[in-house]
Parts: structure tokens; sequence; C-alpha cells
């Protein structure tokens, strides 16, 4: 299918065959008219149509003629000719989910050697990334607030630059659980598809923020959206590194130890109320088994839309006219015009 985008450049065609065209619409309409056939103006048509054609008339009326196709063409290719191109809408197997990932401070705890909880939860969402296809994935940060970092999406390499740009200590410092689901929610509630899920990794217990977590997990069970929460460091005593700097400038790592307050019985009451999940994991590994049991969800089937583009096509017919001038001139002072002289 052809659309034209400037149609009206289409008018510039209309006094040019009008002039061409002028001697044999007057003959045609003589007796309509009672006006003598004779043309004020010299026309190549006019003589044609008034003598016996010579080899000579033929071919100035070919040219003629041939240069009114060319100008009509020209015409066509300003007009700028689009072709639809629009693919089939597939339908492939793909749920909607936000990945809603704690960046508290105390999400540097070394206790999951040789790295911090925050590295090797980055790592896991990563590897988490990878084994989806037709997902769409979002990422929300959140500590004290929460943040939208990328929002649901099939572009992959983006999501993953937003999670190895994610930071620990970038926003106000606390654990706002309530606040990251509804932030998480709000990225999902106008989601087509028929399964939606929010992936949540934290450390601590809510002690921040203006929503209550209990309170936006019914919000979230009124979307349809599962809440599958990840409780993630050991428990007792954790080192969490702090850097100081010395009178000398140099800077100094050390360690203070603190205890780890992780409330698994809110993460198993938000899961419940969802028809989600709560698990925990106190070492890397076990957080790797986490996510690939959640990647073992059921996977329901959307519906990929297409979108309708255009393929500029003036391009070819500006070449068509630009050759037909080309060689209507060429036979307009071709030797077989100077031999019909």
């Amino acid at each position: 299918m052809t659309r034209l985008q400037q149609p009206l450049f289409l008018l510039v065609l209309i006094p040019f065959f009008l002039v061409w065209a002028y001697p044999l619409l007057l003959k045609i309409f003589k007796k309509k008219t009672n006006q003598d056939s004779s043309v004020p103006l010299p026309s190549i048509t006019h003589k044609l149509l008034k003598s016996t054609p010579s080899l000579k008339l033929i071919l100035s009326w070919i040219i003629s003629f041939l240069y009114l196709v060319s100008i009509g063409i020209l015409s066509f290719s300003l007009a700028r000719p689009q072709g639809k191109v629009l693919p089939s809408p597939q339908k492939q197997t793909g749920i909607d989910i936000v990945l809603t990932l704690d960046t508290s401070t105390s999400m540097n705890a070394e206790d999951f050697s040789p790295n911090n909880r925050f590295h090797v939860a980055q790592e896991n969402l990563k590897n988490f990334i990878l084994k989806r296809t037709h997902d769409r994935i979002g990422l929300v940060v959140f500590s004290g607030e929460a943040m939208t970092l990328c929002p649901p999406t099939h572009d992959y390499g983006v999501l993953q630059k937003q999670l190895e740009f994610a930071r620990t200590g970038i926003l106000k410092d606390g654990t706002a659980i309530g606040d990251a689901l509804m932030q998480s929610i709000n990225r999902l509630r106008d989601s087509t598809a028929k399964s939606r899920i929010i992936v949540l990794l934290t450390d601590g217990d809510n002690n921040y923020g203006q929503i209550d977590p209990e309170s936006a997990a019914e919000i979230a069970k009124g979307f349809g959206i599962k809440v599958y929460t990840i409780g993630i460091g050991t428990e007792g005593e954790v080192p969490i590194p702090f850097v100081q700097t010395n009178i000398f400038g140099q800077k100094i790592k050390t360690y203070i130890k603190t205890m780890a307050r992780l409330d698994m019985n809110l993460l198993h009451r938000i899961s419940e109320t969802t028809g989600g999940k709560a698990y925990r994991a106190t070492d890397p590994k076990a957080l790797n088994q986490v996510l690939q049991t959640i990647n073992t969800l059921e996977k329901s089937e959307i519906e990929l839309k297409s979108k309708v583009n255009y393929e500029e096509l003036y391009q070819t017919w500006l070449k068509y006219a630009l050759l037909l001038i080309l060689f209507t001139t060429m036979m307009a002072w071709a030797p077989l015009r100077r031999l019909t002289q």
C-alpha cells in the first residue's frame, strides 16, 4: 500500500498537460464550441493533427510526450510516495516484571564473601534478565525513598546498563518497602499482560516511607500483581565497610558490625497477600537458586503490537524521472534527429 505525503505537488503537472494536450482537446470539442480549429500557440500536437505526419514530426511529438511523462514522474516523486511496512502482530509468551532492589547502606554488608550483598544481588539479577526472552522487565531501586531506573521494557541492553548504574547510598538512607512496592505497582498497573509480578530484594525491615507495606500489598492484590519477596543476608552481626579519610588525606577502609534486622514475617505477609511467595537467601548460591525458581513461573501470552512504518519511495521515482529526462534529451540531440531534419 502506497500513500503520498505531499500530494499537492501533483498539481504541478496540470499546466504542462494542458499546454501539451490543448490542440487535441480543442479538436474534440470544436463542434460543441463552434470555434475554428486553429491554435494560437505553436504546438507539435497541433501540427501533428493538421497534416500528414513526417518522421521528424512523429519523433518531435514522442520527445515532447516523454518530457511530459518525466515531469509527471518528477511531480510524483516530489509528492513523496511512501510504502507501508507493517509486520504481522506476533503473539509470544511473556510476563511483565519489575525488579525492586534495595540500595540502602546495609546492602554493603560483606557477608556474601567475597563480595557484599548489593554486588551479589546485582550480578544475580543480570543473570536473571539474560534468561528471560519475551518478558518486559523494569527496575526500581529504593532505600529511604524509591525511584524508577527503567520502566518495563523489551530492551534488555538498556535495562542492564541501568542495573549497572545502580549504587548504594545514592538515595536517602532507610528501608521504605511500602514506597518501593507502590512505585513498582505504578509501573505495572496499566500493563495488559495477563501475568504481572514484582521481585523485591531487601535485607532489612520497613523503617521509613509514607506507605505501609501491607497496605501496598493489598493494592497490588487489587491489580492482580504478584509480589515475590527475597530476604537476603545472614543472621546476627554483619560487617559493613566505611571509608574514612585521615589527617593526611589517605582513605582508610574500616568496618563496623551491626545486627541484621531482616523482617521475614513481613515479607511472607506481603507475598501471601498477593499470591506470590517469600524466599530467604543467606549466600550467593541460595540467591541464585531463588531467582532460578522464580524464572520457572508460568508465562502468559502477550501480543507484541506492530508499529506502522512507512518506507520512503521518492528516491526511486526521482531516479526514474532523471533517467527519462536524460534519455529524452539524448533523443532530441541524437544523430537520428539530425537525420530527420
